[in-house]
Parts: structure tokens; C-alpha cells; sequence
């Protein structure tokens, strides 16, 4: 069974600070409709979607309305994947980023008695702390659910036992500082340009992920080149032979626990890129193989 997260809170909640374009929402229903034969259950989150009109986007009361609604919405989240992962093994389609930290959760929660590592594929360090608008604390983004995993003392992953790769370097004070960040606790970082040596990536991911009982893995599709429909597609990225290579290697280790595909969107428009859902149900494909 898989399990469809229609969700873009987050990508909303980014738009207050000008980034984000909306339709990460539309990925599930496309990628899973194209599965044939496969069982799934898309979760009806339409009570939690934001709507940040202009009379919302800069109003503080409307800025912490909508933070408390994704906050809830996670928590529905959070509760599906417990009841998934107690089942079996969570496989799960999104929606924008912001899910992997309700996701994680709720599988951690089920497998409380193991050690687990996390590997995640993105453009993107997605490390951002959580930021204030108009003087609204704490806002919860797209932009944050790994500093949100790391600063969270009740999902028990220890940075270093953390990968990710496929960030695209930038020059940026947000990324220097979300680097640094990275580095500080210890997490490996694999960028995009090192990917074309995938033996190498191969060996540093099986270093890290040694002595590790399970695996959760995060995959952001825009990390891969040339991808149309995606949220914030990456300006290089990875092969998709890297890619679909990557997602064999770790789901073949037998390790892996828990599994997200996010940020398929249709940007805005009626339907999803057809070369995207192609590629993410071939994705989807080589993990249930596995």
C-alpha cells in the first residue's frame, strides 16, 4: 500500500517570503493514478490547505492561523504513517517537503527500538531554521523539516548517521549558514558535482549508514537534472541513472524503513509534467521491486 500526502503548507508558508511556487499538492493523485495495478490511499488533507491571498499573506493573525493549521495537518500526517509503518514498510508520495518530518515521525514512533540512519536526495540542504514574518515565530516551511528532524529530540536520528546528497552549491549567506550548520553536526554532505563518481557516493553512504538497524529515505525529485515539473527545479542536478541508481543501491540494503517522493508539482497548472511522473513512477517502480 502506498500512501499519497496531497500537501504544500509548506511551499505556501514560503511564499510569505517570495519563494515557492504552489502544486506539489497535484503530485500524488498524477504519480499514482499512472501506477497501474498498485494499491494506495491518498489522505484528504483539503481542510489544511492554506490559502494566502493578499489580504493574508502579511496579516499576523493570519500568518499563525496558517502556521497552526500545518502544524495540525502534521499531526494527521504523523498518525497515517504510524498506522502505515506499523503495517508494513511506509512508502509514501507527497507533496512538498515539508511532510518528511510528520512522515519520519510516525515511523520512528513504530520502530522505536532500532538505530536509524536518514538519507535524503535534494537539490536543496532544506535546513533552514524556522523563520519569523511579521513578528510571527516559528514558522514551519518546505524550507526546514531537516533542522526540524535534527532539533527534535523525540525522532532519534543522530546526525551522523545522516546523508545528503545531491545539494547543489550556492554562495549564498542562507546556504553558507545551513552548511555550516550541516557540518557542525556532523552530517556527510554529498554535492551534486560528486555524483558522477557514484561508486565513491556508494562507499561513503555505506561508511556512514554502518551499524545503522534501518534507513529512512527522503527523495526530492527536483534534485535531478532537466526535471520540468517540480517545485524549485535544480538549476544542475544529478543524472536520472544517478538517481534511479542511488534509490537501487539504498533500497536494496534491506534496510530501509520508511520512504517519501515529494515535490512532483504541476506548478500552477491543470495537470503534472508527463516526463515527471514518468520518472517518479519508475522510481516508485524500483522501490517496491525491492
Amino acid at each position: 500500500m502506498i500512501l499519497g500526502v496531497p500537501f504544500e503548507g509548506g511551499i505556501l508558508m514560503m511564499q510569505r517570503f517570495g519563494r515557492g511556487i504552489a502544486g506539489a499538492c497535484d503530485g500524488p493523485e498524477a504519480i499514482l493514478r499512472r501506477l497501474k495495478g498498485a494499491s494506495y490511499e491518498i489522505l484528504d488533507l483539503s481542510e489544511y490547505q492554506l490559502k494566502v491571498t493578499d489580504e493574508r499573506r502579511d496579516n499576523s493573525i493570519a500568518v499563525q492561523e496558517d502556521n497552526e493549521t500545518i502544524i495540525e495537518a502534521h499531526r494527521q500526517i504523523e498518525k497515517v504513517a504510524e498506522r502505515f509503518a506499523s503495517e508494513d514498510r511506509l512508502i509514501s508520495v507527497g507533496g512538498d517537503h515539508s511532510i518528511t518530518y510528520p512522515l519520519m515521525k510516525g515511523v520512528c514512533k513504530v520502530n522505536n527500538d532500532i538505530k536509524i540512519g536518514l538519507i535524503y536526495i535534494d537539490s536543496h540542504f532544506d535546513l533552514r531554521p524556522l523563520e519569523t514574518h511579521v513578528g510571527v515565530p516559528g514558522l514551519i516551511s518546505s524550507g526546514n523539516p531537516f533542522f526540524r528532524i535534527i532539533e527534535d529530540p523525540g525522532i532519534p536520528v543522530f546526525p551522523e548517521n545522516m546523508v545528503a546528497i545531491g545539494i547543489h552549491h550556492s554562495d549564498t549567506p542562507i546556504f553558507n549558514e545551513m552548511r555550516q550548520y550541516a557540518d557542525s553536526k556532523g552530517m556527510t554532505t554529498i554535492y551534486d558535482r560528486e555524483t558522477v563518481e557514484i561508486e565513491k557516493v556508494e562507499d561513503t553512504v555505506g561508511c556512514v549508514m554502518d551499524g545503522v538497524d534501518g534507513l529512512y529515505l527522503s527523495l526530492d525529485i527536483d534534485a535531478v537534472s532537466g526535471i520540468r515539473g517540480v517545485s524549485a527545479a535544480a538549476s544542475v542536478g544529478i543524472s536520472r541513472e544517478v538517481w534511479l541508481q542511488l534509490v537501487q543501491t539504498i533500497t536494496g540494503t534491506g534496510k530501509v524503513i520508511g520512504v517519501d517522493l515529494v515535490e512532483t508539482s504541476s506548478r500552477g497548472n491543470a495537470v503534472v509534467d508527463d516526463d515527471t511522473v514518468q520518472l517518479a513512477c519508475d522510481t516508485i517502480r524500483t522501490i517496491c521491486s525491492l
